[in-house]
């Protein structure tokens, strides 16, 4: 189980230098999380954090498996995802300037839920599809089926329409 006050940390709190902190993101965790595609998975999470003064460079690393519904058959699928991300942080009161994410001073605690969250997101495909063959046989036959029933029925207003284009 993924226990979420976990992936909160006080950037004061941590010494010059790096500090390395594993997740593993369970169901438990993508059920009370914000990415409304996912219905489950694991993924093990690397979370670098390497401080400098006021500055923080986080090297997040992911690994694992997500749970997605198929576009075409609802039927779940799994996309493995695997990948790199980085993050420049720095303690401030200021505004973000680019790339960089500036944490109030005043509270000083960074959510990584938040940045692996939209990082996840970013990994999933556009469209959600299984592999050749491996939709679900009875759904696919079923949308066929209406498929095939849909281009059988046509508007009559359509045959008329046609007519018209004959005659010009």
């Amino acid at each position: 189980m993924c226990d979420l006050s976990n992936l909160s940390i006080d950037l004061q709190a941590l010494k010059e230098g790096q500090t390395t902190l594993h997740f593993t993101l369970d169901n438990d965790y993508f059920k009370n999380a914000s990415l409304h595609d996912v219905l489950g998975g694991t993924v093990h999470t690397e979370v670098i954090i390497d401080r400098h003064k006021r500055l923080f460079d986080l090297k997040l690393h992911a690994k694992g498996t997500l749970r997605i519904p198929c576009d075409i058959c609802l039927e779940e699928m799994e996309h493995a995802v695997d990948y790199d991300d980085l993050f420049v942080i720095e303690l401030g009161n200021g505004t973000p300037d680019g790339d960089t994410i500036v944490i109030d001073e005043q509270n000083p605690m960074l959510d990584f839920a938040a940045l692996i969250n939209d990082s996840l997101d970013l990994q999933l495909p556009i469209r959600h599809v299984h592999e050749e063959g491996q939709c679900n046989a009875e759904m696919i036959a079923r949308l066929n089926a209406q498929n095939q029933s849909s281009t059988e029925t046509i508007d009559p207003r359509w045959k008329d329409l046609e007519k018209l284009r004959n005659d010009i």
